[in-house]
């Protein structure tokens, strides 16, 4: 063999070797995968809700509002369950973590280039009323780096609001805006 052959056929030795040990070692790794289990919200949580909360605490007051008064409305379409309200017209697909008994716990998530905006709820439900907290999480990003994180804190509560069902109500108010 030539004496400078002989560095270029140890070189694709070695190489020819690695890649069949990496694909040797790579087949024998198991498969991971996993079934999701649904987990449905229970009946009582679907419908109109007036919500009233009050902040907890906070890193940015000037942010969060110190109170806030909203219209809940939790609904079922197709296989998504989203939480809206009708008068801002605001609407997210939630996702169900945590049911047990009376008590569920959802998560929203919203992710544009410059924002993410997270929300986890924990909310009981006791025939027409409900309670909760819940936190939100908001940061701003400038070219793909975290300028700002800011949290809060709410409890809640709610009553149901019961509607005429000859007469949609918030389609009324939203039809005069």
């Amino acid at each position: 063999m030539n004496f400078f052959l002989f560095p270029i056929a140890m070189l694709i030795l070695t190489l020819n070797f690695n890649i069949r040990e990496n694909f040797c070692l790579a087949a024998a790794q198991p498969l991971n995968g996993g079934v999701e289990e649904i987990v449905e919200l229970p009946d009582d949580f679907y419908g109109v809700w007036s919500i009233s909360g009050r902040l907890l605490n906070t890193d940015n007051p000037y942010l969060f509002e110190p109170n806030k008064h909203d219209i809940w409305l939790f609904q079922k379409n197709a296989e998504n369950i989203t939480l809206s309200n009708p008068l801002s017209g605001a609407s997210a697909i939630i996702n169900i973590t945590e049911v047990k008994d009376n008590t569920a716990v959802f998560y929203r998530e919203k992710i544009t280039p410059n924002t993410r905006e997270y929300e986890r709820v924990r909310l009981t439900v006791s025939g027409n009323t409900l309670s909760g907290t819940d936190r939100i999480i908001f940061e701003r990003y400038l070219g793909g780096y975290l300028l700002r994180k800011s949290s809060a804190d709410y409890e809640f509560n709610g009553v149901r609001v019961k509607l005429n069902q000859d007469k949609n109500v918030f389609e009324n108010m939203l039809n005069k805006r």
